[in-house]
């Protein structure tokens, strides 16, 4: 109960926030929101450089990476472990909340991770949205403005304390529930990214950068 007081409460305010960014009866703009297109790239670190394999390792902190694409760059999307063929209309934000650490051995720098990835699929929604702002982003879904569906995917950290909190949903649609949901699980899976945790295993990973 007290759940889903907070999340009413929630949406009202984020419904509020984005009723202030238009007119009343102002429809969907047909042209998507503007994407940030970069190449994306997994470097290898040479043979010698030394991997990181716990989280005392990461010693990068924490962080939280943007990454967008549109069909002029649906093809980094392989590094990310997806392939799909967008249309002019689509848009894919994937937003990594890592802990990582960036690896000097070469002139390219390698990245490695362990944290949460969300994939953003994004079908419709006015070109004056932020897309890295997710709160605005779930408020146009809710009132209709976008249409967004998210996966949850955990990158380098596995068990099963990490399988009961992983967010559960019959459409994984990104409202505002959806939204809260995933930023609950995103704060649950941080809590658990340490060293010799029962029921947790580290084992980091390449992460993808530009």
């Amino acid at each position: 109960m007290i759940r889903k007081f907070s999340i009413l409460i929630f949406a009202l305010l984020l419904l509020t926030s984005c009723d202030q960014l238009s007119k009343e009866g102002e429809t969907v703009d047909e042209q998507m929101p503007k994407v940030e297109v970069k190449e994306y790239k997994v470097v290898a670190p040479p043979a010698g450089c030394q991997l990181p394999k716990t989280v005392a390792d990461l010693d990068g902190g924490l962080k939280k990476i943007y990454y967008q694409f549109n069909k002029n760059n649906q093809g980094s999307l392989a590094l990310f472990g997806k392939e799909m063929q967008l249309g002019k209309k689509e848009v894919v934000v994937i937003v990594d909340y890592m802990q990582y650490k960036d690896m000097d051995c070469e002139e390219d720098q390698s990245r490695y991770g362990v944290g949460v990835r969300l994939f953003l699929h994004i079908e419709k929604a006015s070109r004056k949205i932020d897309l890295n702002n997710l709160p605005q982003l779930a408020a146009h879904v809710q009132l209709g403005r976008a249409s967004v569906r998210y996966i949850f995917q955990t990158i380098g950290v596995t068990g099963p304390k990490i399988n009961d909190i992983l967010p559960k949903s019959n459409t994984n649609t990104f409202d505002v529930e959806g939204y809260a949901s995933v930023i609950r699980a995103v704060d649950q899976v941080q809590s658990l990214i340490r060293d010799d945790i029962d029921g947790v295993k580290i084992a980091p990973q390449a992460i993808p950068t530009n």
